[in-house]
């Protein structure tokens, strides 16, 4: 029987797992990483990685830049 709950796969990182992989990508790259690269990392589905930062975007975490790729926001 082939499990279709992948719900389970979503929550193996938290978002504080997320952002630091992503600062320390940011760090030795000068760029975020792919979408395809963090669910690589998370070993999760490139859609799952997609909600979720849209899920940060909405909370402010995040913005996009002029040719919509994402950013950290900067802190007021």
């Amino acid at each position: 029987m082939v499990s279709t709950d992948f719900t389970v796969a979503l929550q193996k990182y938290s978002d504080h797992d997320l952002l630091s992989y992503m600062k320390d990508f940011l760090k030795n790259n000068d760029q975020l990483p792919p979408y395809l690269t963090i669910a690589n990392h998370f070993n999760v589905a490139p859609n799952g990685v997609n909600e979720r930062l849209h899920r940060l975007e909405k909370e402010g975490v995040f913005k996009r830049n002029a040719v919509n790729k994402i950013m950290f926001s900067r802190k007021k």
